[in-house]
């Protein structure tokens, strides 16, 4: 017995250790590589976010999969109909029925673009989460997060009135990760999906994208704001946010 007590001390321990290990190289990782990006000039961005834009659009006619705009993609074509001047990296979601698909067709073809590498993080595995990057040689991104349907086993099925969707994540992540940002949503909110002509090709967002927007920017969201006021970009220096701007 007391041995067994010890054996779960220790594995709790060692549990503690990754969880919080985790968070703190994820942080890391994100500091360096906003830093990097901050020497790329703001038209040379733009060029390299349009090319990644038109490479997922490709990727999503390959693959016949619909992954949707989320997050500040979302918020620059609700707002603008254009990318946000400072940012630096594109923010798709996708249904979990048809990740698998997208990124094995990812994998199929990036080979023949030397300056694309995909990056998929196996321990997020061990969790059930799912996410991948593709990564452009100048550091900029695309972020392609997953989205689960609860109580649902056809995520295709458009009359789940009841259900929801959340990201592919368990709920302790999601609450360490965003606090008390929302993180549910009606799946009705959305799908169908709405398709929509941004950068000069066809694109998706959700159906409400309002419902989205709000929860993660706040009831101002469509008041343009220098300092991005999600959680992560809450911790960037004011200074940091001020050259982005200045690179213009």
């Amino acid at each position: 017995m007391y041995r067994l007590i010890i054996a779960i001390l220790i594995l709790l321990y060692l549990w503690f250790i990754s969880y919080n290990t985790f968070f703190y190289v994820n942080s890391k990782r994100l500091a360096q590589e906003k830093q990097m990006r901050l020497n790329i000039p703001s038209e040379t961005r733009r060029k390299i976010l349009i090319e990644l834009y038109n490479f997922t659009c490709m990727v999503a006619s390959i693959s016949n999969t619909k992954p949707f705009l989320i997050y500040g993609t979302l918020l620059g074509q609700y707002r603008s109909n254009d990318l946000i001047c400072y940012d630096f990296d594109l923010d798709y979601g996708i249904i979990e029925s048809e990740y698998d698909n997208l990124y094995e067709t990812v994998k199929s073809i990036i080979h023949d673009r030397p300056d694309l590498t995909i990056t998929e993080y196996p321990y997020l595995k061990y969790i059930g989460a799912k996410f991948f990057q593709i990564y452009h040689s100048s550091g900029l991104n695309i972020d392609i997060c997953v989205f689960k349907s609860h109580n649902d086993n056809n995520n295709n099925n458009n009359n789940n009135n009841n259900n929801t969707i959340s990201r592919c994540y368990p709920k302790w992540y999601l609450k360490k990760a965003f606090g008390e940002r929302q993180t549910t949503w009606q799946y009705t909110d959305c799908f169908p999906l709405t398709a929509v002509t941004f950068l000069g090709q066809t694109t998706y967002i959700p159906c409400n994208p309002t419902v989205f927007l709000e929860s993660w920017y706040g009831p101002t969201y469509m008041t343009p704001d220098t300092i991005c006021n999600c959680p992560r970009c809450q911790k960037l220096n004011n200074s940091i946010r001020k050259r982005l701007l200045s690179s213009k």
